[in-house]
């Protein structure tokens, strides 16, 4: 029995390269609280990728050419296994389904075989401990998959060779990762509508630009986020997320694993590429000893900025997050937390303009005294 965190399976030849690839049947059993299998019937063999996340729990399914038009969530939804489940692109001729796990299920097996002409796939999960399946989640590498970024390559070239101060917004989730919500507001929405009007903002300054990670409601993955970073000559990259907590008001982190928040893995996908040697580490750690106490004077300048204008902050607003966007040595990188979206007044500070507008204009301050 083949026990696997993550079970990637390429099928050669130019037969697999199905342009379009049609679901004509999909079911979740769960014969006990220690099992589940599910099972998709397609009308062609075709490339995908299976793996686990955590916190929360998801099976993540990304399947080449799938149209998932026909797939029924809610049906799905309804197995003891499954707490909910949800589809969209993931990358140009990818989708991706996201189910939200019930328990500690795990993948057991995972593989695909013809059957009357057809395609059947069949995952099966089986329980394990709370810290067994934190230690097999985790997304494959994906070399040579392209950033879905959206963003104009000439563009970035142009931006990577301009004497301004680039500063990328990162709004967290997007697509079929919607992120925390509560209260009728979604993490991915909120932060997208705060990205935009920021950069509204920081357009305004004279030698800073700056770029969105995402122009809408999709999903990017960290490594095209990252990606568009590296491309575009990030300055500084400011993360912006939420939480389903009842915690009042905005927080500012940067890296950091000890007591570090929580802000959720998304249905993203890790940075791709080879395994760093023992010089790239040794580089990485020399960049970092610049670009780490950068991005903590600049989480501290943030954090008096927001004060003096009045924007509510908790008790301690100064966190760290294990998020790998602010660990990457080429940049200072700052994660925004907007706040918890279950705390009402936070919420209604949020979702107003008034609010979001005193955020983007002291953050833009800061960000204008820093560029010079």
């Amino acid at each position: 029995m083949i026990r696997l965190a993550a079970f990637l399976v390429w099928f050669a030849g130019a037969a697999v390269a199905q342009a379009d690839v049609t679901l004509t049947g999909a079911g979740i059993t769960a014969p006990s609280d220690d099992s589940a299998t599910l099972t998709l019937q397609m009308d062609a063999i075709t490339p995908y990728r299976v793996f686990t996340l955590d916190a929360p729990r998801r099976l993540v399914l990304d399947v080449a050419g799938l149209d998932a038009a026909e797939l029924d969530n809610d049906a799905l939804a309804r197995a003891e296994a499954v707490d909910a489940v949800r589809a969209g692109p993931f990358r140009p001729g990818w989708t991706r389904i996201i189910f939200d796990l019930h328990g500690p299920l795990a993948i057991d097996t995972a593989g695909m075989v013809r059957a009357d002409g057809a395609a059947v796939l069949t995952i099966t999960l089986a329980r394990v401990s709370d810290a067994d399946f934190a230690a097999r989640a985790g997304a494959p590498p994906d070399p040579g998959w392209e950033a879905a970024t959206g963003f104009d390559p000439a563009e970035a070239q142009r931006l990577a060779e301009s004497l301004d101060y680039i500063v990328l917004l990162d709004p967290a989730h997007g697509g079929i990762d919607p992120g925390a919500a509560a209260g009728g507001v979604k993490e991915a929405d909120l932060t997208l509508i705060m990205a935009t009007e920021l950069a509204v903002h920081l357009n305004r300054l004279a030698g800073v630009r700056a770029v969105l990670a995402r122009q809408g409601d999709d999903f990017v993955s960290r490594d095209g986020r990252l990606t568009l970073a590296h491309e575009v000559g990030a300055d500084l990259v400011l993360s912006l997320h939420a939480t389903a907590d009842d915690v009042a008001g905005i927080r500012v982190a940067t890296f950091g694993t000890v007591d570090a928040l929580d802000l959720g893995n998304g249905a993203d996908v890790v940075v791709a590429g080879e395994a760093p040697t023992a010089v790239d580490a040794v580089l990485g750690d020399l960049a970092r000893a610049e670009t780490g106490p950068e991005a903590t004077r600049i989480a501290e300048a943030l954090v008096a900025g927001l004060a003096r204008a009045g924007v509510p902050l908790p008790q301690e607003p100064r966190v760290t997050a294990d998020l790998p966007i602010l660990h990457v040595p080429a940049f200072p990188a700052v994660a925004i937390v907007l706040g918890g979206l279950d705390h009402a007044e936070t919420r209604a500070f949020l979702v107003s303009e008034q609010g979001r507008n005193m955020i983007s204009r002291t953050i833009a301050e800061t960000v204008n005294l820093l560029a010079r």
